[in-house]
């Protein structure tokens, strides 16, 4: 490389790449310094040109052939920083009325697609040019026509004013803001936005410059404002000095000064805020794929960067400030999410880091049957096959013992699911991969219990008259309590147990039945009737209390009994004139004395469990009969089951 003086640091002309026949202009340089990309005049007209660099140093350069072929004119190229996508100024005859910005895409083997416009609202009918894309790809830098003041007449130079378009999250483009006075002073070009998306390099016509244009430097404050820009004195020289360039490293700038292309070793103090390159390929099974790339800063929660890896090869970079925490997430729609953590908190120089990402189109479930009433698991039988392929992928029970049922899919197929069980409805689903969840996942199928329609009809025992009152239905196989009024219809499991019980309104007593929900008769419509008989409070009354359980030989109360032993609290609160025996009977299995003493200490835990619900002792009396008053012969299990009962006796009304 020859060295020249330009300033006070040493620039290099890189000659495999400048000329002294021809003029090469505006570089511009990939994240990873490797990529070089610039305008020359050595073809027929101004076309772009690209030159890597390896360990002999950079190569000859070779036409941008795609591009070039498709433009009357082209100017100011900016790679991405990822190196997928490159932004230039072009005119094109009968397409374009003046000089616009186009893009185009990296394809398979280094080629590059066919111009396209940026559109609106950056590109209008007059000239907009020498784009600057930043690192995110989020921010686009670029130049239009200053139209108060066009012409410089001393330096005979055309002027033009700095503008920045953002990209929202949907990926449409802002409308562009001229950058403030502070940068914008009279006749600027040439503008590059830095890796760190910060420091903004651009060339003007000042007073008292070195050349005709000069560089400058100023840096995005956090507040949203721009430092005064500070003059690159190191750089600065009689002639014209412009479209600076620099890699995510920051240490050296390539730039355009007298016809040709130089690099210079960039002072400590110029230095922009320190990068880390993070690059890989990005692979699903069938190899390079593009992905989606979201960047999420942890300590600010905000996403800083929303990008996309090259389709041909997979390639990505990210170009990320020191210092950070950040969440990486890669998508496609067709595989699943992966996140990555990525730690540069301790990090105080540059680095560039190799990470490559492969992406998985199996996605894991944990499928789960549950009761749509209960909400608990359900053994049942589960089939689960390919739409488009038939292929069937599980077909065998699935046992509450084994829920959840682990199953992995893919995602590039649909699948229809089947659940079958007993005594329920059969369930048909239809289920897909879903790109915004993250797996493996719970797949909730939820299956209703076959129904039966049911209805109370309670009458007054003495006058035949029809009453409205309160229904409980207590499912004694299930954790399930129903609510209703008399003759409304309420839908009960089919095959369950259900203890039925009216309220017990003032000056009534309560009345109860067990039934097995679709048995018995029902009318036309399949409805089940249900008729009680309540009769009013009365001394001598006597009422069955229906599932009132002991362990065998305990007077310790089960859980079981609660229920009704609440229907009994409500009786006595609502009718406060009342007291009442609680009588307990046993079987004939066991001593006489003992059965005996039983039942007595059995009313006893029915009184204190109604004394500890706020009811006055004064108006229980606890009584146990024994085997003295069965109600059918001991001659069987049916029968002495029906004998060990609880009863209430209504002892006085005042």
């Amino acid at each position: 490389m020859a060295i020249f003086k330009l300033a006070e640091a040493q620039s290099e002309r890189i000659n495999t790449i400048s000329s002294d026949k021809y003029v090469e202009f505006a570089p511009s340089i990939s994240a990873d310094g490797k990529t070089l990309i610039f305008q020359s005049n050595r073809g027929s007209a101004w076309e772009l040109y690209k030159s890597t660099l390896s360990d002999d140093g950079w190569s000859a350069p070779i036409p941008l052939t795609s591009i070039n072929e498709k433009c009357d004119f082209i100017a100011g190229p900016s790679l991405s920083y990822d190196g997928n996508f490159l932004y230039y100024t072009a005119f094109i005859e009968g397409v374009t009325t003046s000089e616009d910005i186009y893009f185009s895409k990296r394809m398979e083997s280094d080629q590059w697609s066919v111009p396209e416009s940026i559109g609106a609202p950056i590109n209008t009918d007059d000239y907009e040019g020498f784009p600057s894309i930043s690192s995110d790809g989020n921010s686009l830098y670029f130049i239009r026509v200053n139209q108060n003041n066009p012409y410089n007449k001393k330096e005979k130079e055309h002027c033009f004013s700095i503008f920045v378009s953002h990209r929202d999250s949907s990926g449409k483009w802002g409308e562009p803001v001229a950058l403030p006075p502070v940068i914008n002073s009279g006749c600027e070009r040439d503008p590059k936005i830095m890796a760190d998306n910060r420091t903004l390099i651009f060339s003007s016509i000042k007073e008292n410059g070195k050349g005709k244009y000069d560089m400058y430097q100023t840096q995005l404050k956090d507040d949203g404002t721009w430092m005064d820009p500070v003059a690159l004195e190191y750089i600065n020289s009689k002639a014209s000095d412009q479209s600076p360039c620099i890699s995510a490293s920051g240490d050296q700038m390539y730039f355009f000064s007298n016809n040709d292309i130089y690099a210079v070793n960039i002072p400590k103090e110029y230095h922009q805020n320190i990068n880390v390159t993070v690059q890989g390929i990005i692979t699903g099974t069938n190899g390079p794929m593009e992905a989606t790339i979201r960047v999420k800063e942890v300590k600010s929660n905000q996403v800083i960067a929303h990008l996309t890896s090259n389709p041909a090869d997979g390639r990505y970079s990210l170009v990320l400030p020191a210092g950070g925490r950040f969440v990486v997430t890669f998508t496609t729609g067709q595989h699943l999410i992966e996140e990555v953590l990525l730690d540069y908190s301790a990090v105080t120089t540059y680095q560039e880091v190799h990470q490559d990402i492969k992406l998985k189109d199996q996605f894991g479930l944990l499928l789960q049957v549950k009761d749509k009433d209960l909400e608990k698991p359900v053994s049942a039988f589960v089939t689960i096959t390919g739409r488009s392929s038939k292929k069937v992928i599980y077909n065998d029970s699935l046992l509450i013992s084994s829920i959840p049922l682990s199953v992995e899919l893919s995602s590039k197929e649909g699948y229809h699911v089947s659940i079958d069980a007993e005594g329920y409805y059969q369930v048909e689903k239809e289920l897909a991969f879903d790109p915004t969840l993250w797996y493996p996942r719970a797949y909730e199928v939820e299956i209703e219990h076959e129904k039966i329609r049911t209805m109370v009809e309670v009458t007054d025992i003495t006058s035949g008259k029809k009453r409205s009152t309160k229904i409980y239905f207590k499912n004694n196989d299930e954790d399930e309590v129903i609510i209703a009024n008399s003759n409304e219809e309420v839908y009960l499991r089919k095959g369950d147990r259900y203890e039925v019980v009216t309220s017990s309104d003032k000056g009534y007593v309560f009345s109860s039945t067990m039934i097995t929900a679709g048995s018995g008769e029902h009318d036309e419509t399949g409805a089940y009737k249900i008729k009680l008989q309540t009769r009013k409070v009365e001394v001598g009354s006597h009422l069955a209390l229906n599932n009132i359980n002991f362990p065998v030989n305990s007077a310790e109360l089960d859980s079981t009994s609660y229920f009704t032993l609440n229907r009994v609290i409500d009786l006595l609160k609502d009718n406060e004139n009342i007291a009442i025996e609680i009588e307990a009977h046993t079987d004939d299995i066991g001593n006489d004395n003992f059965n005996l003493e039983l039942s007595k200490k059995r009313a006893q835990s029915v009184v204190n469990y109604l004394v500890s619900h706020s009811i006055s002792e004064a108006r229980l009396r606890a009584r146990g009969y024994g085997e003295a008053k069965p109600l059918m012969p001991n001659t069987s299990a049916e029968n002495r089951a029906l004998n060990r009962r609880v009863e209430l006796l209504v002892l006085s009304v005042d």
